[in-house]
């Protein structure tokens, strides 16, 4: 009978330690109006460039309340950061097609891409989800052409359980 009870306690243990390496680290990404919580976008951040790194080491330590230019007739017509250091050493050397949604880097400034357009940047992500992250939604809360955006990060444990389970 002992032995019966120790050979389960070994099981018991087994299992438990088992389920603790089930739990997956995901890392999430917003953009948030400063002066309405509810709106609110996840984006998503390419680690394997240089100002995506950047970004997300940066987003990791602290939060970033940025006042954003908004360029509404201009080439880029995007959402261009005035108090934010650079997240590039050298500007990318050739242009790029980006699309509405994008995130985009260049030695000087990170974008918010509305418009398609051919710029040299380097695409550092993309916005997940793009509804309501437009003009039209953003430029009522703006004052003198800048809007204060919030840019954090979230650190989500989900079970990996879960995942083998929705395929």
């Amino acid at each position: 009978m002992s032995n019966c009870f120790i050979c389960n306690k070994y099981i018991y243990c087994y299992i438990y330690i088992c389920l603790l390496h089930f739990v997956v680290n995901k890392d999430k990404y917003y953009v948030r109006l400063h002066a309405d919580q509810n709106m609110k976008w996840e984006f998503e951040l390419d680690l394997n460039t240089e100002g995506g790194l950047e970004l997300s080491n940066r987003l990791k330590q602290k939060e970033y309340e940025l006042n954003f230019h908004i360029d509404q007739e201009g080439l880029f017509n995007s959402y261009v950061p005035l108090n934010f250091p650079p997240l590039l050493k050298t500007s990318p050397s050739r242009e790029i097609l980006f699309e509405p949604g994008d995130i985009i880097v260049n030695t000087y400034c990170f974008c918010f891409v509305l418009v398609e357009q051919t710029t040299e940047f380097q695409k550092i992500g993309k916005l997940i989800n793009k509804e309501g992250f437009s003009h039209e939604n953003i430029l009522p809360f703006s004052q003198d052409g800048l809007i204060n955006l919030v840019l954090s990060y979230e650190k989500i444990e989900e079970p990996k359980i879960a995942e083998i389970n929705k395929k």
